[in-house]
């Protein structure tokens, strides 16, 4: 309990090696005293639902009754290396991430719609606190490395570094916030409360990322925007070709100079719409 359950849900496969020293008081049970190393060799760690394997998983674990260590941890996840720095205090532990990761791995596991869009391999860092069973969690990687063939403003050289900044926060009520950003490029926001989404926005361009009183909403306000391209991509119907549905929108806010649909450019646009039926209103 004073690691906060750090290690629940853990699982590893292959050769690992632990020593331990207990001291216990016989009149003082609750005085137990706890020192310990297990090391990994070349190991399976299973860390969380959902999560690939970190493979080829080394270093040492050094554990109390009220703490864990660690500062060499190493293995490979997604196509790259990793290493994880491991630090509890209190009732909190903080766990340090870096490592590379190629993004067609990533996006495979993901489920990324049109993540065939996207190739390379980047470099990226991570910080995670846990904490009376919450996780919060911030991301961060230039990009530099990585290809995108989406549609502007999405499409990238690879030789281009852009600043890409993931966020979740957990508060009250296990209410999650996800925040993220992408340069000046694009930036979503969303609340999520039980694993269902309650609201979210995403924008393309400038603007802040309001969000709305219910449902998902998109604001574009970019100098040109390519509907057909984007049409093509998403298959017309919101789910991307080959890839898994992106959330249904509610409200689709557009302000562009120049805008390419249907085949025509229509200049100096300014429009909201709002699904009704089969199209839009």
């Amino acid at each position: 309990d004073k690691i906060d359950n750090f290690t629940r849900g853990m699982k590893a496969t292959g050769n690992g090696k632990l020593e331990l020293a207990l001291d216990l008081p016989i009149r003082r049970i609750q005085d137990t005293r706890v020192r310990g190393e297990f090391r990994l060799q070349n190991n399976e760690v299973y860390l969380f639902d959902g999560m690939p394997p970190v493979t080829q998983a080394n270093g040492r674990l050094l554990l109390t009754e009220s703490s864990i260590t660690s500062s060499d941890l190493a293995g490979r996840i997604f196509g790259g290396a990793l290493r994880v720095g491991i630090r509890s205090h209190a009732d909190k532990v903080a766990v340090q991430v870096a490592g590379t990761s190629n993004v067609a791995e990533l996006s495979r596991h993901l489920g990324m719609p049109s993540g065939d869009r996207l190739s390379g391999t980047t470099a990226w860092k991570a910080g995670i606190d846990i904490k009376r069973g919450h996780t919060d969690l911030v991301v961060d990687s230039d990009l530099l490395g990585v290809t995108s063939r989406l549609p502007e403003p999405l499409a990238k050289a690879a030789t281009v570094p852009l600043a890409l900044r993931l966020e979740k926060t957990t508060g009250e009520g296990g209410r999650q916030q996800f925040r993220a950003s992408l340069g000046d490029v694009a930036q979503a926001l969303a609340i999520r409360r039980a694993d269902v989404l309650e609201r979210a926005v995403v924008v393309l361009g400038s603007g802040e990322p309001r969000l709305p009183d219910s449902g998902v909403a998109l604001r574009i306000a970019v100098p040109r925007f390519d509907a057909d391209a984007w049409q093509t991509l998403l298959g017309g119907n919101g789910s991307a070709r080959g890839g898994a549905r992106t959330p249904a929108l509610d409200s689709v806010a557009i302000r562009t100079p120049v805008l390419r649909l249907m085949g025509r450019d229509f200049t100096q646009v300014s429009a909201e719409g709002r699904p009704r039926d089969e199209g839009w209103q």
